[in-house]
């Protein structure tokens, strides 16, 4: 399991709303970020699992319309001094269970797909640029004899548009 130990959240937004017969139609524009957070594993280490110092989620527009596909753009998407921990197991699987609870939910109904039951088949979505400043990665390996580890430091990198299909 995971512990939150702390983050502060900020947001910037406008929203229009406008009720019309087909229901209420929205826009929301704003600018948010989640800096300073931190998670650990629970347990005896108490050891970080993930941090940053900085999400910033800059120029993000939301159009929501009754009987439309919804709209989301993100003109950047900025990670900033994310520090985090990568382990493979002695099976030679990625520890996702530590990173994320989604594991343990269940499934979709029968006779849908995933993104059809959350509605995000639904959903157009445009992100302009994503930006890693100051990354850095604890990597650990237990499926190689010997077991391997390795810090990857200094991570910078920078992906253009990405777009949802559909």
């Amino acid at each position: 399991t995971q512990r939150l130990l702390g983050a502060d959240a900020s947001l910037h937004a406008r929203l229009d709303l406008a009720q019309t017969p087909a229901g209420w139609r929205a826009a929301i524009d704003a600018d948010a970020s989640l800096a300073d957070l931190r998670i650990a594993e629970q347990g005896g280490s108490n050891q970080d699992l993930m941090r940053w110092r900085l999400l910033a989620v800059e120029g993000l527009r939301l159009q929501l319309a009754p009987g439309e596909r919804q709209r989301i753009v993100i003109r950047e998407l900025q990670l900033n001094g994310v520090d985090g921990r990568l382990v493979v197991t002695e099976q030679g699987e990625l520890d996702l269970a530590t990173v994320s609870a989604l594991a343990n939910q269940p499934g979709p109904p029968s006779g849908s797909t995933k993104a059809s039951a959350n509605g995000l088949d639904q959903i157009d979505l445009e992100i302009g640029s994503t930006r890693l400043v100051d990354g850095a990665i604890d990597f650990e390996d237990h499926f190689i004899r010997p077991n391997y580890r390795a810090e990857l430091t200094a991570l910078n990198g920078q992906l253009g548009t990405v777009r949802s299909a559909g």
